[in-house]
């Protein structure tokens, strides 16, 4: 059953127009046979168009932004006769209210509602953290015709963002609210409603970045205040919620005092009684940093080390100054600490780079039972000494084996986060502010520490599998040959079926130094994957005699026709160096036999390589 009933008359011969003084027109009727009728007639001169439209259906604004669309639509065909049709259609025919894009990734806003603020907001928000990433807000009338119909005129060039906001309400108007009871406008809007994410799920298996769905706040009085609107309205969130495919955006924790109690309805509505503009300007902005918060996990650099100052960071006081019986630990300075060991047990690595004496840091440690960090347990390593700050990073990230970018500083001294901004510009600084109070909440409400993996069995004892490594370097430097180091810690690799895939996951965003495609890859989309006959996972697991690494490597290769595409492969930073990729390649071989495939096509980030 089609959604509207539309026709389009298309006349060659001239008939005396409806109007003396037009060439387009709007024509609102209750009589017409159906819901919308483009009649377009050639009248010697030029297209006459007119759009008429039964108002119960169609809010005018809508028919507008369609008559206008089309008759640009028709201007362009005309003035670049041989430019395929389809790439017209994906120009964005009416005029953008985000700022001109820049050349990096976009973020394309499609919303039911009027989303014109949010175009206004987001952008600025990205200038100022991401200044390569722009944003397209596309026509909210057409939402639901552009992913019903046309989902995949929408795939946008690989890396974009796509974002969908709606609210069940945006398939009814003004005129089916007053008259019908709520019952029959549920019924009416759980069609639709379903539909659409039906669509939308389709959707996101054809793009290869996460696909994030928004369900806006209700508006309308009645429905607002009616119990079975909002258990509805509870439904279709669960519903949302366990769409793998999807990422639900948490909209429903914006605060409610913000949404459209506060509008004028009678200043700012159309025709059929509804707001232009749902939501006042600060619910705007509070979806605006929704979206950016969470499409900024998407876009940041993996970060794995966190080094942390001592002085006026970890406590209060200089502990060289005031001695380590004088220095305050307060509840503000124990928020840190416990965040930190949060931090650690997620998968991060802790540091600490002070400008102090070792013993006076290792005093406060060891006598001030309200520290709840242990410097021999929970730090990887510590650079405390007179050296600059940035000599100190870069001699962890050495001794780590981790890239400088992989670093996040934390510290409030205006002048060393000052230095370590100038000398090592890949490190993410965060300097605190003086006050405790303030500095526990910059700390804690930071996006870059923002991560929706779940915690796997490699990163609460990642600290240990790195004191381990130490080991193995040692042992390694003392070694002639690695094939004599390899024998001396009786290493074993196993290559094995994914069975979980959140590791897989974590591996695609973390891994930048071994990785030969650069895909990151959802959940849902390694679940697809997992579920096809046509694809192979695979893990990668090692150990020796000094310990287990756990999970360090993956692929993931395509059976497609003679050949055997390997479309993602990479190796955690703790394998190099230990001829695992050496057993990998051999098993590549083993896969290509067994599936009888004759090349091996490994997908790298630039180009194929055979």
């Amino acid at each position: 059953m089609p959604v509207y009933r539309v026709g389009l008359w298309f006349h060659d011969y001239l008939i005396r127009p409806l109007f003396r003084d037009s060439q387009s027109r709007l024509i609102s009727t209750d009589s017409a046979s159906l819901d919308l009728r483009v009649i377009v007639i050639d009248s010697g001169k030029g297209i006459d168009l007119t759009f008429e439209y039964i108002p119960s259906m169609f809010k005018k604004h809508t028919v507008e932004t369609l008559s206008a669309t089309y008759i640009e639509l028709l201007r362009k065909l005309i003035h670049q006769p041989y430019q395929p049709f389809n790439e017209s259609a994906q120009d964005n025919l009416t005029p953008s209210v985000a700022d001109k894009q820049p050349a990096g990734r976009t973020i394309h806003l499609f919303s039911g509602f009027n989303a014109t603020p949010i175009g206004k907001i987001l952008p600025y928000i990205f200038s100022q953290i991401r200044p390569d990433v722009g944003v397209k807000l596309h026509p909210s009338p057409f939402l639901f015709d552009q992913i019903l119909n046309h989902r995949h005129s929408l795939v946008q060039k690989t890396g974009d963002i796509n974002v969908f906001l709606f609210r069940p309400e945006d398939w009814l108007d003004g005129q089916q609210v007053k008259e019908l009871d709520v019952s029959t406008l549920i019924e009416q809007s759980e069609v639709m409603t379903g539909q659409f994410i039906s669509a939308l799920t389709a959707f996101a298996e054809t793009v290869p970045t996460p696909v994030y769905v928004g369900l806006g706040q209700p508006v309308i009085p009645s429905l607002v205040q009616h119990v079975q609107w909002q258990r509805y309205i509870r439904r279709v969130r669960t519903q949302l919620m366990n769409n793998s495919g999807l990422n639900l955006l948490p909209l429903h924790v914006v605060k409610e005092e913000n949404i459209a109690d506060e509008i004028d309805y009678a200043e700012a509505s159309d025709e059929t009684g509804l707001p232009l503009f749902p939501y006042v300007n600060r619910h705007y902005a509070d979806i605006s940093k929704v979206i950016a918060r969470n499409i900024y996990t998407v876009f940041k650099s993996s970060r794995k080390v966190i080094v942390v100052d001592c002085d006026n960071t970890l406590w209060d006081g200089n502990c060289a100054e005031d001695g380590w019986e004088n220095i305050q630990i307060t509840p503000d300075r124990v928020r840190i600490q416990t965040f930190l060991l949060e931090m650690k047990q997620r998968g991060y690595l802790l540091a600490i780079c002070s400008h102090n004496l070792f013993d006076d840091v290792k005093r406060v440690f060891e006598r001030r039972h309200e520290m709840r960090l242990s410097c021999r347990n929970d730090f990887v390593s510590t650079r405390i000494d007179w050296q600059p700050k940035s000599s100190g990073l870069l001699s962890l990230a050495d001794e780590l084996n981790l890239g400088i970018d992989t670093f996040i500083l934390i510290d409030d001294s205006p002048v060393n986060c000052a230095l370590v901004r100038e000398r090592c510009q890949e490190v993410f600084v965060l300097e605190l502010p003086e006050e405790g109070h303030q500095a526990a909440d910059l700390l804690l409400g930071s996006w870059e520490f923002d991560n929706a993996d779940r915690l796997g069995e490699n990163d609460s004892r990642r600290t240990q599998q790195y004191r381990e490594n130490r080991k193995r370097v040692t042992l390694k430097d003392q070694t002639a040959t690695l094939d004599d180091f390899l024998n001396r810690i009786e290493q074993c690799i196993d290559i094995s079926e994914v069975d979980d895939l959140h590791r897989p996951h974590q591996l695609t965003l973390r891994v930048n130094q071994f990785n030969a495609s650069y895909q990151r890859f959802s959940i849902s989309q390694l679940q697809a994957m997992a579920a096809s006959p046509h694809y192979i996972l695979k893990k990668v697991s090692v150990s020796d005699r000094f310990g287990d690494l756990g999970e360090v490597g993956f692929w993931l290769a395509k059976k497609q026709e003679r050949q055997l595409i390997i479309e993602s492969f990479l190796l955690s930073c703790r394998a190099l160096g230990r001829a695992v990729e050496v057993a990998i390649f051999g098993r590549f071989t083993g896969d290509r036999h067994g599936t009888r495939c004759r090349n091996i096509d490994i997908a790298t980030g630039r180009e194929s390589a055979k």
